[in-house]
């Protein structure tokens, strides 16, 4: 999926010049964001946005290369409608017993802890997070706060991975 960002080094090219049909030439990916087959478990993916899009391609992975330990994605959007992938991310849960979703909807005009990942949200969700291997995918804010976040619960940076769509 592409979503439009005002602003965006790309986005707008692919949604305001581009014709459906239209062929493009595409390289990478890029990115070092893969679990190799001997990480530890659990694994937590934590996504913000269309964060979601590459998690969900590691997690798709990790379930087709049978992996036995647990997978947890903890999804942050404004609001369920906002979920990208819902059908595939429901369909998941269903047919994989090691595979727990937790979404936290920012915008859903609820108040309170749970509407923010934050340090009690993820001791409190994950309890056994410090012993985990966490990678992160979103918003470049949100994955800084989260970074450091899980340095407080005791996180080692060697246990933390995470995956930018910056440019540069």
């Amino acid at each position: 999926s592409i979503k439009y960002e005002d602003g965006g080094f790309f986005s707008p090219h692919m949604h305001d010049d581009l014709a459906l049909g239209s062929l493009v030439t595409v390289r990478g990916p890029y990115g070092h964001f893969t679990i190799p087959n001997d990480a530890p478990q659990p694994v937590v993916m934590i996504a913000g946005g269309v964060g979601v899009t590459p998690s969900l391609s590691q997690i798709r992975d990790l379930l087709h290369r049978g992996w036995l330990g647990r997978i947890d994605l903890i999804y942050s959007t404004a609001t369920a409608a906002d979920v990208i992938c819902a059908d595939q991310l429901a369909r998941l849960t269903a047919d994989h017993a090691n595979f727990r979703l937790v979404t936290v909807f920012t915008n859903d005009g609820a108040t309170g802890p749970d509407n923010r990942i934050t340090a009690d949200f993820l001791r409190t969700t994950m309890a056994d997070i410090a012993q985990a291997q966490v990678y992160v995918c979103g918003p470049t804010p949100m994955m800084a706060a989260v970074t450091a976040m899980l340095t407080k619960l005791g996180m080692p940076s060697s246990s933390v991975f995470t995956e930018s769509f910056a440019v540069g």
